[in-house]
């Protein structure tokens, strides 16, 4: 049975698994303050991934996350992409910018 439960901090699992986390490239959408992927990003920094894309509507609403993230793990890029998701147009251009990036070689993981 599983030692994690709800309870469980994801400081510990970046712990845990930070083995898994390093030199990765993870894509979070909606990581403005106060959500879930704003925990999210901070704390997969702490498994020194290499690059984490944020994607959200707005640069000052992420700025908090990114500022938390660079001082977790000061190795990691942190890449802000506008997202989006009323407009297909944005989610493509998006989409290009993401894939046309010469910096970003391909993603490990997304949430």
């Amino acid at each position: 049975m599983s030692h994690y439960n709800f309870t469980t901090e994801g400081s510990t699992i970046a712990s845990d698994f930070s083995s898994q986390f390093k030199g990765r490239t993870f894509l979070i959408t909606g990581p403005s303050t106060g959500s879930v992927g704003a925990e999210t990003a901070p704390t997969l920094a702490r498994g020194y991934p290499s690059t984490l894309l944020l994607l959200g509507r707005s640069f000052p609403k992420i700025q908090p996350v990114i500022d938390t993230t660079d001082s977790n793990s000061p190795s990691t890029v942190v890449k802000f992409v506008v997202l989006l998701l009323t407009s297909l147009a944005n989610i493509r251009a998006a989409a290009k910018a993401i894939i046309n990036g010469t910096s970003i070689p391909h993603i490990d993981y997304n949430k």
